[in-house]
């Protein structure tokens, strides 16, 4: 691989991951507001269900209060034929019944008093949730306000890295443009790495000896065996490595005086 693709490579290896970041944070970004409008739907739920509940509420207690004029009424006759009896046992039954009557009356007093006051508080609730939801959905409408400016500045930023993108990839080639963006996403922006000592620095397990040769030679783009990322060798380590190959002459000087006529 000719250092120009390298070069190249490594900017599009920038540009791809800045890509990939704005573009989860661009279908991240209604996660908030999705789960406020989840929030909303369950208060109006339960709004809807406390409202049927106080219908429930409010025909029983008229029930309860058409019972207890019915029985008031029923008192009020009984007590008016008091001035009627002649007997002694009429006058016991009759005052059993005003009894019977007056306990009735109080029992459903005490229910219908009860019950009012489950009303009201219910009441009281359904005002509170009344005002939770016009706030939600304020804020929700605040939101989606908030949402559609953030989300075009981010497709903005997008779009210039697109364009910047488009300015490298003539000199990338379209054969590994699509693997390359893989290897980018699934490596968090580290696609390309270059070889130390015979070791891949992105996954860093030993190659062979051959195939560092053949990622040295730069006749081809070369791929990590193990991790999959593209492979190049730096120059420095290069020269290094012909430097500690390098034979120099001087290194005969010792043998220089050797007779070879001796017989070791």
């Amino acid at each position: 691989m000719k250092s120009e693709m390298k070069t190249d490579l490594i900017k599009l290896q920038e540009v791809l991951y800045k890509k990939s970041l704005l573009e989860k944070e661009i279908f991240d970004a209604p996660r908030t507001l999705t789960t406020n409008i989840e929030i909303l739907n369950k208060l109006k739920k339960a709004y809807v269900e406390k409202n049927n509940y106080l219908e429930r509420k409010t025909e029983k207690i008229g029930r309860i209060r058409d019972r207890l004029t019915d029985l008031e009424n029923q008192r009020s006759d009984a007590e008016r034929q008091m001035g009627e009896i002649e007997t002694q046992r009429e006058y016991e039954i009759l005052d059993k019944k005003i009894k019977e009557f007056a306990v009735k009356s109080q029992e459903l007093r005490v229910k219908y008093n009860k019950e009012r006051q489950e009303v009201e508080d219910l009441r009281a609730d359904m005002a509170t949730k009344e005002a939770m939801i016009r706030s939600q959905e304020q804020e929700i409408e605040s939101e989606k306000e908030k949402l559609e400016s953030y989300i075009e500045e981010k497709r903005n930023e997008l779009n210039s890295l697109e364009g910047k993108e488009q300015e490298i990839l003539p000199g990338v080639g379209n054969d590994i443009i699509y693997k390359f963006d893989r290897i980018v996403r699934k490596k968090e922006g580290v696609a390309i790495v270059p070889i130390k000592n015979g070791i891949c620095t992105g996954c860093h397990i030993m190659l062979t000896p051959q195939f560092v040769n053949e990622v040295r030679e730069e006749t081809s783009i070369s791929f990590c065996p193990y991790c999959s990322r593209i492979l190049y060798c730096e120059d420095n380590e290069i020269e290094q490595e012909e430097a500690e190959v390098k034979f120099d002459d001087a290194d005969l000087g010792g043998l220089s005086d050797l007779n070879p006529d001796v017989d070791f």
